[in-house]
Parts: structure tokens; C-alpha cells; sequence
């Protein structure tokens, strides 16, 4: 395949965290960044290959702002959650922009059901969700559907309480088009239960210096904003206050203008236990992931009984 002669595949990404969201992602990303063979974007979630506005921007735009600094890094890597959730666009990108080119891939998954729970309530926090989570479920096709071009567009998982946690589903692009040997598969409980065997089987995986002693990362735990304004602003921002701001951060450059925005969320945030999910729905939850969790244990090879008809123990912090 031609590849378009402006891109410098020395400053662009040969490894891809590509979700689950809610599922560990934050910390993984952390995580690998210790690693001297491996640089991860700045930014966690460039989107580019999920998100039309970024896409159009062109690759030069998503080297020069992600990896400019990646040159001489064995691996390089973003966590773009959404590449999942968006696979039937984002696999086709990846494939056409790399060629025969090597890339892997990395997906790390939750127990479906405490994964729509908390990516739930974090739309909560965020002012972006105001429904009951059983209202919410009942809901969701009909919002996806009214949603679905401006959802697409910007790459966004809204809504998608349910049919975030279809892994088998979602896999299914990238597994059509990409090599099985690309991909490192592994759950949230295996970090951790051997966080530093599940590590080592990365570095591995990823063919970067063994024996590297990495040190666990916690990010993202559950949280609601101590202004709520605040945070559905910081979020979902419109309005002529938006304007006004924008007139003036779209004059730093873009990774300068994320660390702001992040550190006003961060110190925006107080530690807060959401409330554990109602029997009844667990269980209506469990049994309509049955299929999908199948699909996944013939993907991994692996029995994940646990998260069929097992009672689960609600919300779980962390992302």
C-alpha cells in the first residue's frame, strides 16, 4: 500500500490501548509510561482515529501534536477508549493509514456490568447524565439512535451504558483486519491480582527491555465535582462564556490548553463511593451480557464465569 509521503511513522504510534472505558485504561497508560522504551502521548486520549474533526485534521497534525518528542522510543503508544467503542471506523483508519505496518494492540476489560455502573455515574459527575440508571438502560437505544450522527462524529461512547460492555462485539473489526498475534488481551482483576506478572507479560508482548519494575499507578477513582456548574462546563462546554474562553485558550497550543482543563477538573473533585447497584438490575444486566460474554471467553480463551449470573459487589472505583 502507498502511504502518503508526510507521515514520519518514527513519530507516530505502533501501539494502541484501545479500551475498554472504565476499565483501567488511565492507569495502564500511566503505567507503561515508566517504561525508557516507551513513550506515551501526553495526552491519553488523542481520538484522532475515532473522532471525524480530529480526522480531518490529517496525520501530520496528530504526529506534531502528540508524538513529536517519541522519535528513538521502541514503542509509542496512545489510549484512545473510543477506538473500541467506534471500532467499525477506527479499525478501517488504523489499517489504511499502517499499511503492513506492525502495530499492537492492548485491551484490558471489566466485569461488563460494574463497567456500565461506573461509566454511568462518571456521566453523572459530569453533568452529562440526569437519569435513573435503570431509566438510562431503557433509554439507551433510543438515544444512540437520536444521537447517533453527532456521537459518531465526535467519537463520543454517550449513552452507552450497554453496549460499552460488548467486548466480543466491539473486537470484532480489529480482529477482522489485523493479525490475532497483535493483540494483548487482559482483565482489570488480573492487574490486580499480578499486577507485576501481568506487566511483565506486556514488556514481553511488547518486545521492550524485560525485567523493568514497574510500580502500580491508581487513577481516576470515583469522584463527584464539589461545583457541579463547574464540572458540565469543563465537560460539555457551549454557551457565550464558551466563546468568550475560547477566543483566548485557542491561542496555546493544544497540549498546554488539556493540562489547564485537567488540573481545574482535577481540583474540582472530592473522593466519593457511589451507591451499589440494585440487585435486580445486576441480575437483568448479567443475563443480557450472557452472549456477549461468551463471544469474549472464545476470543481470550478464558473462563469468565465470574461475570455471568454471579452476584457482583457494585461499584468499584477506578478507571
Amino acid at each position: 500500500m502507498t502511504q502518503t509521503p508526510e507521515i514520519d511513522f518514527t513519530r507516530m504510534p505502533n501501539l494502541f490501548i484501545i479500551g475498554a472505558a472504565k476499565a483501567g485504561t488511565t492507569s495502564l497508560h500511566e503505567v507503561l509510561r515508566q517504561h525508557p522504551d516507551i513513550f506515551m502521548s501526553e495526552i491519553k486520549e488523542p481520538g484522532f482515529f475515532s473522532t471525524e474533526k480530529n480526522y480531518q485534521r490529517g496525520v501530520q497534525w496528530y504526529q506534531d501534536t502528540h508524538f513529536s518528542q517519541a522519535r528513538g522510543y521502541k514503542r509509542r503508544g496512545e489510549s484512545s477508549v473510543n477506538s473500541l467503542y467506534w471500532s467499525e471506523i477506527a479499525a478501517g483508519r488504523i489499517r489504511a493509514t499502517y499499511g503492513e505496518r506492525e502495530v499492537k494492540f492492548i485491551a484490558i476489560f471489566r466485569d461488563p456490568v460494574q463497567r456500565a455502573y461506573s461509566y454511568y455515574w462518571m456521566h453523572v459527575h459530569t453533568g452529562l447524565e440526569t437519569l435513573s440508571f435503570e431509566d438510562a438502560l431503557a433509554r439507551e437505544p433510543e438515544r444512540l439512535r437520536a444521537n447517533r450522527e453527532s456521537l459518531q462524529s465526535a467519537g463520543r461512547g454517550h449513552f452507552g451504558y450497554f453496549r460499552g460492555g460488548c467486548y466480543a462485539s466491539l473486537l470484532q473489526p480489529f480482529l477482522d483486519i489485523f493479525p490475532r498475534a497483535c493483540f494483548s488481551f487482559l482483565l482489570l482483576e488480573d492487574l490486580h491480582k499480578d499486577f507485576h506478572g501481568s506487566l511483565a507479560g506486556l514488556a514481553d508482548f511488547l518486545e521492550v527491555q524485560p525485567g523493568f519494575a514497574f510500580q502500580p499507578v491508581r487513577s481516576n477513582p470515583a469522584a463527584a465535582p464539589m461545583n457541579q456548574e463547574l464540572s458540565r462546563f469543563l465537560h460539555h462546554p457551549s454557551g457565550a462564556l464558551h466563546r468568550l474562553v475560547k477566543v483566548f485558550s485557542s491561542r496555546l497550543p493544544y497540549p498546554l490548553r488539556n493540562r489547564i482543563r485537567k488540573g481545574i477538573n482535577q481540583a474540582n473533585r472530592r473522593r466519593q463511593t457511589n451507591p451499589p447497584i440494585a440487585a435486580e438490575t445486576e441480575r437483568q444486566l448479567r443475563a443480557r451480557y450472557q452472549e456477549e460474554i461468551e463471544g469474549l471467553e472464545a476470543i481470550l480463551g478464558r473462563d469468565l464465569s465470574a461475570w455471568k449470573m454471579t452476584p457482583g459487589a457494585g461499584e468499584e472505583p477506578g478507571k
